[in-house]
């Protein structure tokens, strides 16, 4: 390295943005924990202005108080001093004293804080104010003559019956209906349609003696055969199911008389 390099200074640079994911009053909460400052500083570095944290820092020096601002959840810039790109004024630095401590992270979104030197633009911290307050318009007051209304009574029509449209009846078409007497046809002679009369020839039929079969031979249906299922039954679970082998009695025969005879 360089001795130019070692010995550039940097400059601590916050422009009111927070890291991604991070909520503003917690972030608040930490930097006044950090520096020991009260709310009414705090509040006055998230005005989107450029604020120099931090003067005459080294390279190293200028990373350690960018890491622990980052863990806090402020977006840091560091600015080399040597910059041709001047600042807007900042306002008076609030890290009177180095920070020595971080206070615990409850938020485990870690997102790394991008380090853009010599920016003009930055995003305002969500809900900031674009305007200040002596650049704010206040609202114009309307006033409204109410004399002319009243309340109508409840369950009342909201309309006068003179305002009201009454709909106009509809004429019923009642037909020209009447009621027949009991047992008399509803259609006339001429409304009947006549139905053809079918002729059924029954010259050859005749009638058989009482218990003769109806149907010839050739025309009955064939007899059903009962089939009587056999005497089965269910072997219990697990049996062998071979066949049953009679059982046979052995006869052990009288051996008493014979002997053995040496050679």
């Amino acid at each position: 390295m360089s001795a130019n390099t070692s010995s550039e200074m940097f400059e601590i640079v916050f422009r009111g943005d927070i890291q991604f994911g991070q909520n503003l009053a917690d972030v608040k909460s930490r930097l006044q924990q950090l520096f020991k400052i009260d709310a009414a500083k705090v509040d006055a570095l998230f005005t989107g202005k450029p604020v120099v944290l931090k003067r005459g820092l080294d390279k190293a020096s200028a990373e350690k108080y960018q890491e622990v601002l980052t863990k806090a959840g402020a977006l840091i810039e560091l600015v080399s001093a040597s910059s041709e790109k001047p600042l807007a004024p900042s306002q008076k630095d609030p890290t009177e004293k180095s920070p020595t401590s971080v206070p615990a992270e409850k938020s485990n979104t870690s997102v790394e804080a991008s380090s853009v030197v010599g920016a003009q633009w930055t995003l305002a911290p969500v809900g900031s104010l674009m305007m200040p307050a002596s650049a704010r318009l206040a609202p114009a007051v309307r006033q409204f003559n109410l004399s002319v209304y009243s309340l109508r009574p409840v369950g009342g029509l909201l309309v006068d019956k003179a305002e009201s449209r009454q709909p106009e009846p509809e004429p019923l078409m009642i037909p020209d209906y009447k009621v027949a007497d009991v047992g008399v046809n509803l259609i006339d002679a001429g409304e009947k349609m006549e139905l053809p009369f079918l002729e059924i020839d029954v010259e050859d039929w005749g009638l058989s003696e009482p218990g003769t079969p109806l149907l010839a031979e050739n025309e009955k249906a064939p007899e059903v055969t009962s089939v009587i299922p056999p005497d089965f039954s269910l072997a219990p679970v697990g049996s062998l199911l071979e066949q049953i082998k009679p059982q046979v009695e052995i006869k052990i025969p009288d051996v008493s008389g014979l002997k053995i005879l040496e050679n």
